[in-house]
């Protein structure tokens, strides 16, 4: 169940890239780059460019789960805390279920995020309110990175040891 969820997740965000990334949609809507927002701050390219290197790095998150839970399944290790970490069977070590739910929070956090950002809300905003607005913006995506660059690291660890 829960790898089905981590791939709905991870199959929305290349949707979302891909429709994000496509001259076309963008141009015709009047949004050839994301400079012309806020006055031409360039906040809105540094939360953009933090936004795309996180999306670059959510097949790696796919990949250190799938390990994860491969490694567990092997071990037939069963615990309670790891049924709730993981939404399975128990079938993983305690630490790998707690590596499995940082991993999940990470993926879920890029997703809300993505889905409360909202570009467009910057052309009704005056320049003083879009700076704020992109700074809260770049401060949120900022800990998506952060909580996702912890999750990846956490997992490799844990599948070096």
């Amino acid at each position: 169940m829960k790898t089905t969820r981590l791939l709905t997740i991870c199959s929305s965000f290349l949707l979302f890239t891909l429709w994000g990334c496509s001259g076309k949609e963008t141009k015709e809507a009047g949004h050839d780059d994301h400079h012309h927002h806020a006055g031409g701050d360039s906040r809105i390219v540094e939360v953009m460019a933090v936004h795309d290197s996180i999306m670059l790095r959510m097949g790696e998150l796919m990949e250190l789960s799938e390990a994860i839970r491969s490694r567990g399944a092997s071990s037939g290790n069963i615990s309670d805390s790891t049924k709730k970490a993981t939404g399975k069977g128990g079938t993983v070590p305690d630490t790998a279920g707690q590596i499995l739910a940082e991993l999940d929070e990470a993926g879920e956090a890029m997703m809300s995020w993505m889905h409360h950002f909202k570009s467009d809300t910057l052309d009704k905003l005056n320049d003083e309110e879009a700076r704020h607005y992109l700074a809260l913006q770049k401060d949120g995506i900022l800990k998506v990175k952060a909580k996702m660059e912890k999750s990846i690291t956490n997992a490799q660890q844990y599948l070096n040891k």
